[in-house]
């Protein structure tokens, strides 16, 4: 069955690198590239050990590959993945009946999942298959994993990376000080490098932060609640009961 995603078109084959070493030495720095004392492997490394930090961060999928998600259907109208995948969706492949394993006709709208034909979700098990994750992924994530990986490569060689504030605590017996580390503070988490955590603050995932609370299932049980108007209805495997009937 076909597939309609509202937005993404495909999405880097599985392993591959979304920012490559040849970005890297393209990169412009106060110091020629040149400099770099070390291999193109030993770049592809502290590339790949950069673009964990970030992802850790920033709690994406910077490189979104194809993946399957088990979801339970409440038997409306929308599918909403973020409890289970915390990913926002790129693109779809398809959505199974886990039971009878039928494939239905569904297209993405935004963070939702509905059925092309505008009817119910049927209630159970659901494996929802796709691309999931940061897609494209925006220049300045790009610019925080180039800078990680310079200077990881050669610490200095951006002329960016300044030390961290140092900060004074007392009493009246003794005093001590230490490193004033704001990203680690406010989100619990850094990469090290204070002018990478400001580019990352406001790339930070929200989806994983909040619970979603299910509402009104039309799935039998104590808790349904068919929608009037709609044609869901309470355990209506085809979608076609009303309210009443």
């Amino acid at each position: 069955m076909p597939i309609n995603p509202s937005s993404g078109s495909g999405s880097p084959a599985s392993g591959s690198t979304c920012v490559t070493v040849d970005d890297i030495l393209d990169s412009p720095v106060n110091c020629e590239s040149a400099k770099i004392c070390c291999t193109n492997e030993i770049l592809q490394e502290n590339l790949s050990v950069a673009q964990e930090l970030v992802q850790c961060f920033t709690e994406y999928d910077l490189c979104p590959l194809e993946s399957c998600i088990k979801v339970m259907s409440t038997g409306n109208e929308k599918l909403f993945l973020t409890v289970e995948s915390k990913q926002p969706i790129v693109s779809l492949t398809s959505v199974t009946i886990v039971k009878t394993g039928v494939v239905l006709d569904v297209e993405s709208k935004g963070e939702w999942i509905i059925l092309t034909d505008g009817g119910c979700f049927p209630c159970g098990e659901l494996e929802v298959c796709g691309i999931f994750g940061l897609s494209p992924m925006p220049a300045a994530i790009i610019r925080a994993i180039k800078i990680l990986t310079l200077e990881l490569s050669a610490p200095g060689i951006t002329g960016l990376v300044k030390p961290f504030g140092v900060s004074r605590a007392g009493w009246d017996d003794f005093s001590i000080s230490y490193r004033a580390d704001e990203a680690a503070e406010t989100f619990g988490r850094t990469t090290g490098i204070r002018e990478v955590d400001n580019i990352l603050a406001n790339y930070i995932n929200q989806r994983g932060m909040f619970q979603v609370i299910q509402g009104k299932t039309n799935c039998p049980g104590p808790n349904c609640t068919p929608t009037c108007g709609t044609n869901c209805g309470c355990g209506n495997p085809s979608g076609t009961k009303s309210c009443g009937s």
